[in-house]
């Protein structure tokens, strides 16, 4: 049986994965680059504008605050915001 810790838990990530999953959808459900669209967990949102918080560490926040920042990024897998930082992708480096 689980301890109402663990059940706590769990529900605050499903929470968090289902607000990414919207987020997700709201920016097009894709990588803005390459297209890819396999898993949300491998998608960031990288700044392109101004950035008044940084989304992933905002847990705790409405969904419609997540949107009006998510308006300021695009929407990235992880190797090409890898890329980005490393200067490979000119369009989107701040």
């Amino acid at each position: 049986m689980k301890t109402k810790s663990e059940i706590k838990y769990e529900r605050t990530i499903a929470r968090q994965r289902e607000k990414k999953a919207a987020l997700v959808e709201y920016k097009g459900g894709e990588c803005c680059i390459c297209g890819y669209a396999g898993c949300n967990g491998a998608l960031d949102f990288h700044h392109a504008g101004e950035k008044n918080f940084d989304i992933s560490s905002k847990r705790d926040i409405s969904l419609e605050k997540l949107k009006k920042e998510a308006d300021n990024t695009i929407i990235v897998c992880r190797n090409c915001h890898a890329e980005i930082h490393a200067g490979m992708h000119e369009k989107y480096a701040n």
